[in-house]
């Protein structure tokens, strides 16, 4: 290869800084400069090594795609012509490396490769070295002046775009690092400009506020779909945390309308300056308090909640009871067919309300006996279809009196080892709650059996009115329903997710709910086949 003329080394000069700045990668710059080095000065190949500011030492760059051979080789301040050159921060030519004791052959024992002259030049920024850049082997005689001169001008360009990229990689891992606590935040955070116009909003944000994926806009899509008191916008300006009180107003189908829902939050907002085109900005942040806030109202009226869920059939109960202890006072007046259909009338109720009362008492007991760890040992290998099965035909009169169609679609045999009461019971808990708040008059329920990854899948569908978003993460807390408050106007105790969840994770396994609203819920149960997964609780 001939020498560059100087109209040339100029031409490429300008080419390393458009390449250069145009790089943010250091692996991108390192193998551009080594590039750029060979064809500027004529050399068969070039190298450059980093310096360690915390150790003092030069060393090859992974980056390079050099032999792991050479990764670990480290030369000091002052060792070998490279270290030469970072002591002196002066450029170092050698015509033939044999003739001087300032070379070290270790790289080239490494490599394989023979090194005869070599060009080195100190990459600085500010006096501050960055590291040596080496051309090795000039194809056409010695490495001239001008030689030194190209390669000096090329470092220097080297060097600046090396602490670009390395800045640039610093920001690239901060933001990734932000990005991170910013999605994984539990609390809602929003930052917008002073237009309202949202500039920043993590999942937290959207989830509590609109319930969707879909991006927020503006600040009036915050709780869009909500009433608050006092309203939003009176408080995006202050800087002192506020409890808000919101009620959903979200828009469903006529025949599928559920009553408001009360949302319970903390806003606390603040005005921040920020860089860039952007000189004000507000940022909010949301801390849903509804769980709480309903959690501690729960233990200041659990006696009254229990009053409330075991009073109605009690009622019923005693009622009844009073009209056949003093049957003739209750049917006195009526024909004997009379009598004997009122008395009959009062049996059933009494059947019934006891029956359900007995259920409301087991389903606690059932739900605080999954603590109790000598339960483990009650544990058998049976077919989830089989449970399944049982537990449809037990409510079967239930959901002919529900006018509920059941469809199932169970493929296959899935064995698990476990408990069947407690799964007849999670099992039914599910197909309850797909039809007790369930309005449409053609109820249907499709159950659906598969398996996958070593696991029983069985999901309970329904074409009920839809969970609201707001609601799909508390309706597995302990004594929630979906409805204003907890009146017992809705019959059971609240525990049916709560208690199907804790017995599919009491067995290993899992329980994932989707839900839109007008179209119906869908709750999967993944529980692993017997001799698939460990059974560890």
């Amino acid at each position: 290869m001939s020498q560059p003329k100087t109209a040339d080394t100029l031409e490429l000069l300008v080419e390393a800084g458009r390449l250069l700045s145009s790089k943010l990668d250091v692996g991108d710059v390192l193998r551009e400069v080594l590039k750029l080095a060979t064809r500027l000065v004529s050399a068969q190949t070039a190298s450059l090594l980093l310096y360690d500011e915390t150790s003092r030492e030069l060393y090859f760059d992974v980056a390079l795609g050099l032999a792991p051979e050479l990764l670990n080789l480290r030369f000091k301040i002052g060792e070998g012509i490279a270290g030469i050159v970072a002591l002196g921060r002066k450029p170092f030519v050698v015509d033939d490396v044999s003739q001087t004791t300032l070379w070290t052959p270790r790289v080239d024992h490494q490599s394989g490769f023979t090194t005869r002259s070599m060009l080195a030049v100190p990459m600085l920024v500010k006096d501050r070295l960055v590291g040596v850049l080496e051309a090795i082997n000039k194809e056409e005689g010695a490495f001239s002046p001008s030689d030194v001169a190209a390669l000096e001008s090329l470092a220097m360009q080297a060097a600046i775009a090396i602490e670009n990229a390395r800045l640039f990689a610093r920001l690239r891992e901060e933001k990734s690092k932000l990005d991170s606590i910013f999605k994984e935040m539990a609390d809602g955070a929003i930052l917008a400009d002073e237009k309202g116009c949202i500039l920043l909003a993590n999942p937290a944000a959207v989830r509590l506020t609109q319930g969707s994926a879909s991006p927020l806009e503006t600040l009036d899509q915050v709780f869009d779909g909500f009433e608050a008191d006092p309203p939003l916008r009176d408080l995006t300006d202050s800087s002192v945390p506020h409890a808000l009180d919101f009620t959903a107003k979200r828009c469903r189908p006529k025949n599928l309308v559920l009553a408001g829902k009360a949302l319970r939050v903390e806003l606390a907002a603040k005005r921040a300056s920020i860089d860039g085109p952007v000189e004000a900005a507000r940022l909010l942040i949301f801390r849903d308090e509804t769980e709480k806030a309903r959690e501690d109202r729960l233990k200041r009226t659990f006696l009254s909640l229990i009053s409330h869920k075991l009073k109605t059939p009690l009622t019923s109960i005693l009622g009844y009871a009073e009209i056949l202890s003093d049957e003739e006072s209750a049917a006195r007046g009526a024909d004997p067919e009379t009598r004997a259909r009122m008395l009959h009338k009062a049996a059933v109720a009494i059947v019934s309300q006891s029956k359900y009362l007995s259920s409301l008492v087991d389903r606690l007991l059932l739900y605080v006996s999954l603590e109790d760890p000598l339960r483990h040992s009650e544990m058998e290998i049976f077919p989830l279809e089989e449970a399944v099965r049982q537990t449809l035909q037990g409510l079967a009169d239930w959901l002919k009196a529900q006018n509920a169609r059941v469809v199932e679609d169970m493929a296959g045999e899935s064995p698990i080892l476990g408990n069947r009461n407690f799964m007849r019971a999670a099992i039914k808990n599910l197909v309850e709650n797909a039809l007790k708040f369930n309005a449409n008059p053609a109820k249907k329920i499709l159950l659906r059996l598969s398996r996958e990854d070593g696991f029983a899948i069985l999901s309970v569908q329904d074409n009920g009115p839809g969970i609201p978003p707001e609601e799909q993460e508390r309706i597995f807390s302990r004594f929630y329903q979906v409805e204003p408050s907890f009146t017992g106007q809705t019959e059971g105790w609240g525990l049916g997710l709560p208690l199907a969840q804790r017995v599919a994770r009491w067995h290993g396994g899992r329980l994932n709910l989707t839900s839109r609203l007008g179209t119906g819920t869908t709750v999967t149960l993944a529980l692993p086949l017997a001799g698939s997964h460990d059974h560890a609780r």
